[in-house]
């Protein structure tokens, strides 16, 4: 990944050419409300402000989250359980 740049890491998808975005900004309000308050209680709310956050995808249900600050990636949580954003299994 670190070789490649962001507009590349945002064209992988998953299921060919027809299929999801494996790595793509994810609106704050939309994750888990525990994981809002971790942010929160780690003061790093504020540090990403309106900002989204981002995840990659790594495989199965493991999930990397952080935010963007130009060129450079924070990392937050690495997420092994799909926790952090939950679907429902189809």
């Amino acid at each position: 990944m670190a070789q490649l740049t962001w507009s590349a890491i945002e064209q992988q998808t998953t299921g060919g050419r027809n299929g999801h975005r494996k790595h793509h900004e994810q609106p704050v309000e939309t994750i888990e409300r525990c994981a809002q308050k971790d942010l929160t209680r780690r003061g790093l709310d504020e540090l990403i402000g309106d900002a989204a956050l981002f995840r990659f995808r790594l495989g199965g249900k493991k999930r990397l989250w952080g935010f963007r600050t130009g060129r450079v990636f924070h990392a937050i949580w690495w997420d092994t359980d799909h926790a952090v954003y939950k679907t429902e299994k189809k």
